[in-house]
């Protein structure tokens, strides 16, 4: 197994979990706790789907502890502990992993670990069998920000983050309720604690500090609960930047919004229509409207997605007479389609409207992100060029390799000719080692020919050029597609 060390922030803009959606969809021990399952996604976060291969991790143990929430001064001793426990646990508590044979997999998420006490370093040796739910993922698989994560305070939060975040594109899942306990990893066999310690609990984490929030209807049969309804929409924590923690500042933020947006949920709320009952119907789709397919097909040609025609209807209820039951005029309107052209009309621009300004949100921040990232490459390219050229068996075969390649014009101008001379100084005249330390030009065909021979030393610079590239062509495809400046 390969290592990968990140031991300082300019190697740490890779911090996005991305699971097989297998993965995601298995069921877990009720044994992992809190730090157990955050420790599980800051190990999660290391990986490049692109690798070929699972590799060793090695962090900090100060950048564990600063994501996990643990102040600096704490004791090591009781540190270690805790430390020691949630590796045990994330080494003993089993992941089941239903297979499309029908066959289950059980697998634990460490191998083992080992504690560096002299360098302050842990690393983590990832267990081969998740190796197919982790790796040259092309399809299937769902990705979503490590830094939304530290702040949940438990790991029923989190794993129904995961859960819903998967199918945030569709804007509802059902769940069984029993099978949705065995995903979360529930202790709770009674339905009221289960819903008051982790869907109630896990509602408010979501809404705090996430991305998605979500509403949820019960299913019952008689008197008792069997399943759930729940629908996600996109969200703003009220402390967005409290949850970038300072060395979790991913470059690549390759997110899509939810099917629902939380100013829908809103403004439904706003109408007297609680969020248990928002859930009900939207889990219904088009089905809420009275009629044949035929109906339906039209109004889903007329308004493209769901989303849009609850916006045309609010409209019309905004557009109506004062009415003592808002709630009652809008629910109304969705079961029967009724509309009017200038509330169709508005609802399409104010629609058009938010998309252009997200478009454009998204356009300029892709942009700083790129800026930042360039940046970013520049340095870290720059440290491990550094560190390579300490070696003088790397320095002199890159230097021969660089100076045999180069044009006369280059080599001229870095000496020889009196046109090349800097400073005065004719620069073949020195050694190598002075070369690079005073010529800018020498410095950049050695660092060229470093990263061409020693390839495995830049995989991270590598990984980086290429989230840059996705986040040029999804600005190029938003400037195209909305005509941005």
């Amino acid at each position: 197994m390969k290592t990968t060390q990140i031991t300082s922030t300019a190697n740490q803009d890779r911090f996005v979990v991305t699971q097989s959606n297998n993965l995601v969809e298995a069921n877990y021990s009720p044994d992992l706790t809190a730090q157990a399952h955050k420790t599980a996604r800051f190990i999660l976060s290391l990986i490049s789907p692109n690798d070929a291969d699972l590799r060793t991790y090695t962090v900090r143990i100060d950048s564990l502890k600063q994501y996990l929430g643990i102040k600096k001064n704490t004791r090591w001793g009781a540190f270690y502990e805790r430390l020691k426990d949630t590796a045990q646990k994330l080494n003993a508590a089993p992941i089941e992993i239903r297979k499309p044979n029908g066959k289950y997999l059980v697998a634990y998420l460490i191998s083992g670990y080992e504690v560096d006490t002299n360098k302050g370093t842990i690393t983590f040796e990832i267990s081969g069998l998740l190796k197919p739910y982790l790796l040259e993922l092309k399809k299937n698989y769902t990705s979503y920000l490590l830094a939304y994560i530290p702040k949940l305070k438990s790991g029923y939060s989190i794993r129904l983050y995961e859960l819903l975040y998967q199918y945030r594109k569709i804007g509802k899942r059902h769940f069984e309720l029993a099978d949705l306990q065995k995903k979360v990893g529930s202790s709770y066999n009674l339905y009221g604690d289960f819903k008051r310690k982790v869907i109630l609990q896990a509602q408010k984490d979501l809404k705090k500090h996430t991305d998605i929030a979500f509403a949820f209807a019960e299913i019952k049969e008689g008197r008792k609960v069997v399943s759930l309804n729940f629908i996600i929409f996109s969200n703003t924590p009220p402390n967005k930047r409290g949850n970038q923690l300072p060395f979790l500042e991913p470059v690549k933020e390759n997110q899509e919004e939810p099917a629902f947006h939380e100013s829908l949920i809103k403004a439904m709320n706003a109408l007297g229509i609680s969020e248990q009952n928002v859930a009900k119907y939207l889990a219904k789709g088009f089905d809420i409207i009275d009629g044949d397919d035929k109906k339906k097909e039209a109004i889903i040609k007329r308004c493209e997605t769901l989303e849009n025609y609850y916006l045309e209807k609010l409209e019309l209820t905004k557009q109506a007479p004062n009415s003592d039951n808002a709630a009652g005029y809008f629910i109304k309107a969705l079961k029967e389609d009724w509309t009017n052209g200038a509330a169709v009309k508005k609802s399409k621009d104010k629609k058009k409207r938010v998309e252009e300004g997200a478009a454009k949100r998204q356009y300029d921040k892709l942009q700083r992100q790129l800026t930042a990232g360039a940046k970013k490459k520049k340095v870290l390219e720059a440290s491990i060029s550094e560190q390579l050229v300490k070696d003088n068996t790397l320095l002199y075969t890159a230097y021969k390799s660089a100076f045999a390649k180069m044009t006369d014009f280059v080599k001229n101008q870095i000496a020889g000719s009196g046109v090349g001379e800097e400073n005065g100084v004719d620069l073949l005249s020195l050694s190598i080692e002075e070369q690079y330390e005073q010529s800018f030009k020498v410095r950049l065909y050695v660092n060229l020919e470093l990263k061409t021979l020693y390839p495995d030393k830049y995989v991270a610079v590598v990984d980086l050029e290429k989230q840059l590239t996705t986040l040029q062509e999804e600005a190029t495809q938003l400037k195209d597609q909305y005509h941005l400046q």
